[in-house]
């Protein structure tokens, strides 16, 4: 059983940060089809029949502006722009351009208006569960 250079950089990685307290991940060639974590004894769970495994540290998330509708977070998502925090909107569809939100018209609480915001217009937005804890629009993602 004889590790490629990359994968021995890899575990040696992976050694580094269990050692630093940092989450490590492993990978049986040949059988996995994706990154898992290793439990904290450090005990497979997965058995590797005649394959290996191999470690790396788990990679920092990325973080993206939201650029789909699987982005937006469940029903009842608030949006406002950082530049009129005043101004929030209620998400009510999503679609491939963009939001559709609800904005109830200021100083008026019969007038509401619909519009699509777009992907790009979001970039600038917060979005809120509950309208008091506020987060860009962004998504993380792991490598």
């Amino acid at each position: 059983m004889s590790y490629t250079p990359e994968e021995l950089r890899q575990i040696a990685d992976a050694m580094d940060a269990e050692k630093n307290g940092k989450q490590v991940e492993q990978f049986c060639v040949g059988i996995s089809t994706r990154w898992e974590p290793v439990d904290i004894n450090g005990i497979r769970v997965v058995s590797c029949g005649d394959s290996r495994w191999i470690y790396r540290p788990k990679p920092k998330p990325v973080t993206r502006p939201w650029s789909k509708p699987e982005d937006v977070p469940g029903p009842g998502c608030w949006i406002r722009t950082r530049l009129d925090p005043s101004s929030d909107a209620l998400i009510i569809g999503t679609d491939s351009r963009g939001v559709y939100a609800v904005r109830q018209e200021q100083g008026d609480l019969n007038t509401t208006r619909v519009g699509l915001i777009t992907w790009n217009e979001l970039q600038r937005g917060e979005n809120s569960i509950d309208r008091k804890t506020w987060h860009h629009c962004t998504i993380e993602q792991q490598l």
